[in-house]
């Protein structure tokens, strides 16, 4: 059983208060991302998440982005981002260990 498949992510209903856990997320997430120019996007913008994991992180930005193309080379770690990102339709997945054409220095 991998560490992916034994993560419990709760996609219920939108709470009125979010729980302390989800509150420490956004607040990371709000700290981490503080330099990124989210504001001056374009509208119809696209973006990334490579090594995107459960997609805790993905979900803050699908908001933001028309689309966002979340890549994993772990297919149990995707499976997890699929269960938490399953309200965004604009989300799309990709099992992929690198980039074809990138080259890494």
């Amino acid at each position: 059983m991998s560490a992916w498949s034994r993560t419990s992510v709760s996609n219920g209903p939108p709470m009125a208060t979010p729980s302390p856990r989800k509150r420490e997320h956004r607040r990371l997430f709000d700290e981490y991302f503080s330099i990124f120019p989210f504001d001056d996007l374009p509208p119809e913008a696209e973006g990334f998440d490579a090594g995107c994991g459960s997609g805790r992180w993905a979900r803050f930005v699908a908001k933001r982005v028309t689309k966002l193309h979340c890549i994993d080379a772990a297919d149990s770690a995707l499976a997890l981002a699929r269960r938490v990102l399953s309200d965004y339709d604009n989300v799309v997945f990709h099992h992929a260990a690198s980039f074809p054409g990138c080259r890494f220095p």
